[in-house]
């Protein structure tokens, strides 16, 4: 406990001698098509979802095509520190929210029947469930940012993250009270911005980027930029 608690106090000090001599920035956008979009758009046409019995399902085999009904859009937060004038660090959060169709077909063993042949077959009885399922993906990711070029209105940047992503997804039945349980998993995330821009005043800024990840082809937003505890108002070339 004591560990815990002088790693806490190691940074927040750290964070707190960082915001004293450097800028912070909020940043507050949208991005369109995040990789989670892209692989489940792949998978809906190229991928059927399948379940081999298990020991309690009497033999029973389930088929799923799942069809996207949302829009692939990505929120995104993020906070930044700047490092001099061409670096910054900070986190970003992300949010992607899908709602999916699915239609599940099931085969259950019932008994087993002779052909004429005197071979004895698997009897299948065969049917179908649709439903809906909700995704919600998390992504948490400390990013860093290099400035190539900043003046007083504008910047251009690249931007590399890295981090966690967190699935929780749950499945309804139609015409009928059932739900599956909500599914929990958390997978290795990223996104790099090849090319950003800013442009605004000095508190105040648009951004557009591009790149490929968890934050989406292409994002739009804006920014805020506080100023450090004890640094003063200053222009830049």
């Amino acid at each position: 406990m004591k560990r815990i608690a002088l790693v806490v106090a190691f940074i927040s000090c750290a964070l707190y001698n960082a915001a004293a001599q450097s800028d912070q920035k909020l940043s507050l956008g949208v991005g369109v098509l995040s990789h989670a979009y892209l692989k489940q758009f792949v998978e809906n046409f190229t991928i059927v979802d399948y379940w081999f019995p298990g020991e309690h399902d009497h033999g029973t085999y389930r088929y799923q095509d799942r069809f996207m009904h949302s829009v692939p859009l990505t929120a995104s937060l993020h906070y930044e520190c700047t490092v001099g004038k061409h670096f910054g660090f900070g986190m970003c959060f992300t949010y992607d929210y899908m709602r999916m169709h699915h239609d599940t077909e099931i085969w259950t063993e019932n008994g087993t029947t002779t052909r004429y042949d005197g071979e004895i077959c698997t009897q299948w009885e065969i049917s179908n469930e649709t439903g809906s399922i909700y995704r919600h993906t998390f992504n948490l990711m400390p990013e860093v940012t290099i400035y190539w070029f900043k003046k007083r209105h504008v910047a251009l940047y690249s931007q590399v993250a890295a981090g966690i992503r967190f699935n929780v997804e749950k499945e309804t039945i139609d015409y009928s009270n059932r739900e599956t349980t909500s599914l929990q998993e958390k997978h290795f995330t990223c996104h790099i911005s090849v090319a950003g821009v800013e442009v605004g005043g000095r508190s105040w800024r648009g951004y557009a980027a591009l790149g490929y990840g968890a934050q989406g082809i292409s994002q739009i937003g804006v920014k805020h930029t506080f100023q450090g505890i004890n640094k003063g108002e200053k222009d830049e070339d």
